[in-house]
């Protein structure tokens, strides 16, 4: 049985302040994005997909399209029809509709996205997630990473902090919080995962440019 997750409004679903830095270039941290109860029926899914073997070493690529070692963790194509999944997908779509107006930003349907777990030791050096022109990454609008650890609190001493570089500020840290959401500019924030000390799941993605 899957727990019901009643739907509510955009609105409810980021702080009043998570535009306002988007629109300058700021990432935002949503904290309870994901309820705990399916953030708990999430973890399942992980476990389930790592049981299965789907889990592999993900072929790490720059934003031109060109194979680079960046990254070390493990990476998994979610199931559009396994309903805890589509549960989460429905909260992000809901926000992607919403976000564009708000941002004056056309937003294409759609979300492309990707499971990460990295075990401890795993890292994803500094980067960016879309250039300009690119015909891949290109496309890419707002970045998100939906954090699916176990919902205890994170310490900065267990590492995987995400480090972002926005608007030639100093760099800050965000702490990989399960159940949060962090949102940034694609082509605005340049960003790292630290070293991790202990497992990082998570749900990574981007929301599109809407086509010319």
């Amino acid at each position: 049985m899957f727990t019901l997750i009643a739907r509510c409004t955009c609105a409810a679903l980021l702080d009043p302040g998570g535009t306002a830095a988007l629109r300058v270039g700021r990432a935002h941290q949503q904290h309870s994005f994901v309820p705990p109860a399916l953030l708990g029926e999430l973890r399942q899914t992980l476990s389930e997909l790592s049981s299965a073997g789907h889990f592999g070493e993900g072929d790490s690529y720059s934003s031109n399209g060109a194979r680079d070692d960046l990254r070390s963790a493990l990476t998994c194509k979610p199931d559009i029809d396994d309903d805890r999944f589509y549960a989460l997908y429905e909260r992000l779509d809901e926000l992607r509709a919403w976000l564009g107006p708000q941002l004056s930003m056309p937003l294409g349907s759609g979300i492309e996205a990707t499971f990460v777990v990295y075990p401890a030791g795993g890292y994803y050096k500094r980067h960016i997630d879309s250039l300009a022109g690119e015909p891949g990454s290109g496309r890419r609008a707002l970045s998100f990473i939906c954090y699916l650890n176990t919902p205890d609190s994170w310490e900065t001493s267990d590492g995987g902090a995400l480090r972002v570089e926005e608007c030639g500020e100093e760099p800050r840290e965000l702490l990989p919080e399960g159940g949060s959401l962090v949102l940034f500019d694609s082509k605005r924030v340049w960003h790292e995962v630290l070293p991790t000390r202990r497992e990082r799941a998570c749900l990574v993605g981007w929301f599109h440019h809407a086509p010319v």
